[in-house]
Protein backbone atom coordinates (compact mmCIF):
# COMPACT_ATOMS: atom_id res chain seq x y z
CA UNK A 1 0.00 0.00 0.00
CA UNK A 2 1.46 3.57 -0.80
CA UNK A 3 2.56 5.84 1.77
CA UNK A 4 -0.12 8.73 2.09
CA UNK A 5 0.58 10.59 4.91
CA UNK A 6 -1.26 13.63 6.14
CA UNK A 7 0.68 16.74 4.34
CA UNK A 8 0.37 20.37 6.29
CA UNK A 9 0.30 23.07 4.36
CA UNK A 10 1.51 26.21 5.87
CA UNK A 11 -0.17 28.94 4.11
CA UNK A 12 0.31 32.75 5.66
CA UNK A 13 -1.35 35.65 4.00
CA UNK A 14 -2.10 39.31 4.74
CA UNK A 15 -3.98 41.87 2.28
CA UNK A 16 -4.22 39.63 -0.51
CA UNK A 17 -7.84 38.25 -0.64
CA UNK A 18 -7.66 37.80 -4.39
CA UNK A 19 -4.27 35.95 -4.39
CA UNK A 20 -5.02 33.97 -1.37
CA UNK A 21 -8.25 32.67 -3.20
CA UNK A 22 -6.05 31.63 -6.07
CA UNK A 23 -3.40 29.82 -4.17
CA UNK A 24 -5.96 28.37 -2.02
CA UNK A 25 -7.34 26.84 -4.73
CA UNK A 26 -4.32 24.95 -5.97
CA UNK A 27 -3.69 23.42 -2.89
CA UNK A 28 -7.60 22.35 -2.40
CA UNK A 29 -6.99 20.48 -6.33
CA UNK A 30 -4.27 18.36 -5.37
CA UNK A 31 -4.56 14.83 -6.66
CA UNK A 32 -3.24 14.31 -2.92
CA UNK A 33 -6.28 14.17 -0.82
CA UNK A 34 -4.76 14.03 2.53
CA UNK A 35 -4.10 17.48 3.62
CA UNK A 36 -4.42 20.58 5.98
CA UNK A 37 -4.38 23.54 5.37
CA UNK A 38 -3.56 25.88 7.81
CA UNK A 39 -4.01 29.67 6.90
CA UNK A 40 -2.28 32.46 9.04
CA UNK A 41 -4.32 35.66 8.80
CA UNK A 42 -2.02 38.33 9.36
CA UNK A 43 -4.10 40.86 10.49
CA UNK A 44 -5.70 41.85 7.34
CA UNK A 45 -7.73 44.46 6.91
CA UNK A 46 -10.24 42.08 4.69
CA UNK A 47 -10.13 38.79 7.28
CA UNK A 48 -9.12 36.00 5.19
CA UNK A 49 -11.81 33.42 6.53
CA UNK A 50 -13.83 35.51 4.39
CA UNK A 51 -11.71 34.22 1.45
CA UNK A 52 -11.73 30.27 2.93
CA UNK A 53 -15.75 30.45 3.06
CA UNK A 54 -15.95 31.36 -0.68
CA UNK A 55 -12.82 29.22 -1.57
CA UNK A 56 -12.51 26.19 0.76
CA UNK A 57 -16.87 26.45 1.26
CA UNK A 58 -17.63 22.96 3.49
CA UNK A 59 -14.19 21.63 3.43
CA UNK A 60 -13.19 20.63 6.47
CA UNK A 61 -9.21 20.21 5.51
CA UNK A 62 -8.91 24.10 5.99
CA UNK A 63 -8.70 25.87 9.38
CA UNK A 64 -8.08 29.97 9.77
CA UNK A 65 -6.04 31.28 12.44
CA UNK A 66 -5.83 35.41 12.50
CA UNK A 67 -3.51 37.65 14.44
CA UNK A 68 -4.88 40.91 15.63
CA UNK A 69 -1.82 42.52 15.08
CA UNK A 70 0.66 42.34 12.31
CA UNK A 71 3.16 39.66 13.29
CA UNK A 72 5.00 39.36 9.91
CA UNK A 73 5.71 36.42 8.10
CA UNK A 74 7.88 34.48 9.80
CA UNK A 75 6.01 34.84 13.27
CA UNK A 76 2.47 33.49 10.84
CA UNK A 77 4.20 30.48 9.93
CA UNK A 78 5.56 29.74 13.38
CA UNK A 79 1.73 30.30 14.31
CA UNK A 80 0.45 27.26 11.81
CA UNK A 81 3.92 24.92 12.42
CA UNK A 82 3.33 24.60 16.09
CA UNK A 83 -0.41 23.38 15.59
CA UNK A 84 0.37 21.40 12.23
CA UNK A 85 -0.04 17.89 12.79
CA UNK A 86 0.97 16.35 9.48
CA UNK A 87 3.83 13.67 8.76
CA UNK A 88 4.44 15.74 6.50
CA UNK A 89 5.05 19.44 5.57
CA UNK A 90 4.75 22.23 2.81
CA UNK A 91 4.73 25.71 2.54
CA UNK A 92 3.01 28.22 0.12
CA UNK A 93 2.88 31.93 0.05
CA UNK A 94 -0.51 33.50 -0.93
CA UNK A 95 0.84 34.99 -4.47
CA UNK A 96 1.80 31.79 -5.26
CA UNK A 97 0.24 28.99 -6.47
CA UNK A 98 1.33 24.84 -6.91
CA UNK A 99 -0.04 22.63 -10.03
CA UNK A 100 -2.26 19.59 -8.99
CA UNK A 101 0.58 17.04 -9.14
CA UNK A 102 2.85 18.56 -6.58
CA UNK A 103 1.94 17.15 -2.89
CA UNK A 104 1.72 13.89 -4.67
CA UNK A 105 5.00 13.68 -6.65
CA UNK A 106 7.13 14.90 -3.86
CA UNK A 107 5.58 12.74 -1.28
CA UNK A 108 5.95 9.93 -4.03
CA UNK A 109 9.88 10.84 -4.04
CA UNK A 110 9.76 10.75 0.34
CA UNK A 111 8.16 7.55 0.05
CA UNK A 112 10.67 5.52 -1.86
CA UNK A 113 14.10 7.29 -0.78
CA UNK A 114 13.76 7.28 3.37
CA UNK A 115 17.10 8.94 3.46
CA UNK A 116 15.16 12.24 2.44
CA UNK A 117 13.75 14.13 4.56
CA UNK A 118 14.06 17.63 2.36
CA UNK A 119 12.35 18.17 -0.82
CA UNK A 120 11.85 20.68 -3.41
CA UNK A 121 11.31 20.92 -7.15
CA UNK A 122 11.37 23.07 -10.42
CA UNK A 123 9.16 26.09 -10.59
CA UNK A 124 7.51 28.16 -13.82
CA UNK A 125 7.94 32.05 -12.78
CA UNK A 126 4.84 34.60 -14.21
CA UNK A 127 4.87 37.63 -14.64
CA UNK A 128 1.78 40.07 -14.08
CA UNK A 129 1.03 42.71 -16.88
CA UNK A 130 1.01 45.78 -15.20
CA UNK A 131 3.19 44.34 -12.30
CA UNK A 132 4.80 47.80 -11.57
CA UNK A 133 1.56 48.82 -9.77
CA UNK A 134 0.92 46.89 -6.39
CA UNK A 135 -2.68 45.60 -5.83
CA UNK A 136 -3.63 42.86 -3.45
CA UNK A 137 -5.76 41.46 -6.25
CA UNK A 138 -4.62 38.60 -8.57
CA UNK A 139 -4.10 40.44 -12.13
CA UNK A 140 -4.01 39.05 -15.64
CA UNK A 141 -0.81 37.01 -16.29
CA UNK A 142 1.76 36.67 -19.60
CA UNK A 143 1.27 33.26 -21.09
CA UNK A 144 4.09 30.60 -20.62
CA UNK A 145 7.07 32.29 -18.43
CA UNK A 146 10.75 31.04 -17.68
CA UNK A 147 10.94 27.46 -15.87
CA UNK A 148 13.26 27.88 -13.07
CA UNK A 149 15.33 24.58 -13.22
CA UNK A 150 17.87 24.20 -10.35
CA UNK A 151 19.99 21.65 -9.77
CA UNK A 152 19.11 17.68 -10.04
CA UNK A 153 21.01 17.03 -7.22
CA UNK A 154 21.32 19.03 -4.14
CA UNK A 155 23.72 18.22 -1.22
CA UNK A 156 23.88 19.75 2.40
CA UNK A 157 27.29 21.18 2.50
CA UNK A 158 26.11 23.51 -0.71
CA UNK A 159 23.34 25.33 1.14
CA UNK A 160 26.15 27.04 3.14
CA UNK A 161 27.19 28.60 0.23
CA UNK A 162 24.16 29.52 -1.32
CA UNK A 163 19.69 29.22 -1.36
CA UNK A 164 19.43 25.79 -3.29
CA UNK A 165 16.26 24.31 -2.02
CA UNK A 166 14.95 27.84 -2.88
CA UNK A 167 11.74 30.17 -1.82
CA UNK A 168 9.33 28.00 0.42
CA UNK A 169 7.01 27.39 -2.30
CA UNK A 170 8.80 24.36 -3.59
CA UNK A 171 9.90 22.92 -0.53
CA UNK A 172 8.17 20.20 1.94
CA UNK A 173 9.88 18.47 4.60
CA UNK A 174 9.21 14.81 6.62
CA UNK A 175 8.40 15.70 10.05
CA UNK A 176 10.75 12.99 11.69
CA UNK A 177 13.52 14.13 9.54
CA UNK A 178 13.96 17.72 10.55
CA UNK A 179 11.71 17.52 14.18
CA UNK A 180 13.87 19.81 16.35
CA UNK A 181 14.50 22.18 13.39
CA UNK A 182 10.64 23.04 12.22
CA UNK A 183 10.44 26.62 13.15
CA UNK A 184 11.29 29.66 11.55
CA UNK A 185 14.19 32.08 12.91
CA UNK A 186 12.17 35.26 13.59
CA UNK A 187 15.15 37.21 14.02
CA UNK A 188 16.24 37.42 10.16
CA UNK A 189 15.65 40.60 8.43
CA UNK A 190 15.50 38.19 5.10
CA UNK A 191 16.90 34.77 3.94
CA UNK A 192 14.84 33.00 7.24
CA UNK A 193 13.88 30.56 4.94
CA UNK A 194 18.06 29.92 3.66
CA UNK A 195 18.31 29.65 7.53
CA UNK A 196 15.51 27.06 7.80
CA UNK A 197 16.81 24.62 5.26
CA UNK A 198 20.49 24.98 6.46
CA UNK A 199 18.99 23.99 10.05
CA UNK A 200 16.70 21.26 8.66
CA UNK A 201 19.80 19.56 6.13
CA UNK A 202 21.58 19.08 8.82
CA UNK A 203 20.33 15.98 9.87
CA UNK A 204 18.76 14.64 6.38
CA UNK A 205 19.28 14.26 2.98
CA UNK A 206 17.59 17.19 0.20
CA UNK A 207 15.83 15.49 -3.02
CA UNK A 208 14.55 17.11 -5.74
CA UNK A 209 11.71 16.41 -8.68
CA UNK A 210 13.32 17.42 -11.47
CA UNK A 211 9.71 18.63 -12.68
CA UNK A 212 7.81 21.76 -13.03
CA UNK A 213 5.35 21.63 -9.64
CA UNK A 214 4.79 25.24 -9.14
CA UNK A 215 4.26 28.56 -10.00
CA UNK A 216 5.80 32.12 -8.49
CA UNK A 217 4.27 35.19 -9.20
CA UNK A 218 5.88 38.44 -10.11
CA UNK A 219 3.83 41.74 -9.78
CA UNK A 220 4.32 45.19 -7.79
CA UNK A 221 2.84 44.34 -4.40
CA UNK A 222 5.85 43.29 -2.24
CA UNK A 223 8.12 41.24 -4.19
CA UNK A 224 10.83 44.09 -5.03
CA UNK A 225 13.97 43.06 -2.43
CA UNK A 226 14.97 45.70 0.11
CA UNK A 227 19.04 45.97 -0.72
CA UNK A 228 19.39 46.82 2.76
CA UNK A 229 17.15 44.46 4.19
CA UNK A 230 18.95 41.14 2.34
CA UNK A 231 22.26 42.65 3.21
CA UNK A 232 21.12 42.84 7.07
CA UNK A 233 19.50 39.26 6.75
CA UNK A 234 23.01 38.53 4.88
CA UNK A 235 25.07 39.19 7.74
CA UNK A 236 22.49 37.24 10.02
CA UNK A 237 23.03 34.40 8.14
CA UNK A 238 27.27 34.57 8.27
CA UNK A 239 26.89 35.02 12.26
CA UNK A 240 24.60 31.92 12.45
CA UNK A 241 26.37 29.54 9.84
CA UNK A 242 30.36 31.13 9.62
CA UNK A 243 31.97 28.85 12.16
CA UNK A 244 30.58 25.71 9.68
CA UNK A 245 31.45 27.67 6.54
CA UNK A 246 35.76 27.51 4.82
CA UNK A 247 37.58 30.05 4.50
CA UNK A 248 36.74 30.76 0.91
CA UNK A 249 32.96 29.96 1.77
CA UNK A 250 33.28 33.24 4.62
CA UNK A 251 35.18 35.69 1.80
CA UNK A 252 32.16 34.56 -0.74
CA UNK A 253 29.76 34.89 1.61
CA UNK A 254 31.45 38.42 2.69
CA UNK A 255 31.65 39.31 -1.05
CA UNK A 256 27.65 38.97 -1.11
CA UNK A 257 27.07 40.95 1.58
CA UNK A 258 28.84 43.93 -0.50
CA UNK A 259 26.85 42.81 -3.56
CA UNK A 260 23.58 43.43 -1.79
CA UNK A 261 24.11 47.30 -1.00
CA UNK A 262 22.47 49.83 -3.35
CA UNK A 263 20.54 50.15 -6.51
CA UNK A 264 21.41 51.13 -10.22
CA UNK A 265 24.67 52.23 -10.74
CA UNK A 266 25.69 51.76 -6.77
CA UNK A 267 24.97 48.43 -7.29
CA UNK A 268 26.79 47.59 -9.92
CA UNK A 269 29.76 49.26 -8.29
CA UNK A 270 29.44 47.14 -5.05
CA UNK A 271 29.40 44.39 -7.58
CA UNK A 272 32.65 44.85 -8.85
CA UNK A 273 34.25 45.41 -5.32
CA UNK A 274 33.17 42.51 -4.43
CA UNK A 275 35.03 40.55 -7.33
CA UNK A 276 38.01 41.69 -6.38
CA UNK A 277 37.79 39.32 -2.95
CA UNK A 278 40.46 38.74 -0.77
CA UNK A 279 40.32 35.03 -1.90
CA UNK A 280 41.10 34.05 -5.71
CA UNK A 281 38.82 31.43 -5.01
CA UNK A 282 35.86 33.01 -3.90
CA UNK A 283 36.59 35.61 -6.79
CA UNK A 284 36.62 32.96 -9.44
CA UNK A 285 33.43 31.71 -8.01
CA UNK A 286 31.78 34.99 -7.98
CA UNK A 287 32.93 35.64 -11.71
CA UNK A 288 31.55 32.44 -12.76
CA UNK A 289 28.08 33.37 -10.62
CA UNK A 290 27.70 36.63 -12.30
CA UNK A 291 28.32 35.38 -15.56
CA UNK A 292 26.17 32.41 -15.69
CA UNK A 293 23.71 34.63 -14.21
CA UNK A 294 24.08 37.04 -17.37
CA UNK A 295 23.73 34.02 -19.31
CA UNK A 296 20.52 32.82 -17.56
CA UNK A 297 18.68 36.21 -18.39
CA UNK A 298 20.09 36.06 -21.96
CA UNK A 299 18.76 32.87 -22.54
CA UNK A 300 15.32 32.90 -20.66
CA UNK A 301 16.81 30.20 -18.41
CA UNK A 302 16.89 31.61 -14.41
CA UNK A 303 18.06 28.79 -12.72
CA UNK A 304 21.31 28.64 -15.09
CA UNK A 305 23.10 30.26 -11.96
CA UNK A 306 22.36 27.83 -9.21
CA UNK A 307 23.09 24.73 -11.88
CA UNK A 308 26.45 26.37 -12.68
CA UNK A 309 27.30 26.84 -8.93
CA UNK A 310 26.67 23.16 -7.61
CA UNK A 311 28.91 21.98 -10.09
CA UNK A 312 31.87 24.30 -8.49
CA UNK A 313 31.26 24.25 -4.78
CA UNK A 314 31.81 21.37 -2.73
CA UNK A 315 28.92 19.28 -1.51
CA UNK A 316 30.30 17.63 1.79
CA UNK A 317 29.53 19.05 5.08
CA UNK A 318 32.49 20.99 6.69
CA UNK A 319 33.55 20.51 10.20
CA UNK A 320 31.00 21.72 12.62
CA UNK A 321 27.80 20.70 10.43
CA UNK A 322 29.29 16.96 9.39
CA UNK A 323 29.63 16.57 13.46
CA UNK A 324 26.18 17.50 14.19
CA UNK A 325 25.24 15.03 10.91
CA UNK A 326 26.51 12.05 12.35
CA UNK A 327 25.26 12.64 15.61
CA UNK A 328 22.06 12.72 14.08
CA UNK A 329 22.26 9.36 13.03
CA UNK A 330 23.51 7.76 16.16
Amino acid sequence: MAWEPLVSVVLPSRDRPERLARALRSVLAQDHRRLEVLVVDDASEVPARAVVERVGAGDDRVRVDRSERNIGAGAARNRALGVARGEVVAFLDDDDRWEPTKVRRQVGLLSTRPEVGIVTCHYRIERELGSGRATSGGGAVRAGGAVHRGPDRVEAGQLLWFNLPGSFLCGMVRREAVEGELWLDEGFPSVEDWDFWVRCARGTAIGVVPEVLAVLTVHGGGRRSDPASEAAGLAVFAERHGEAMSGVGRAYQRAHREMAGGTGWGHRAAVLRALASSSPRASALLLAEQGARQLGRLWGDPGLVERTLARLVPGEVPGQVAGERAGARR
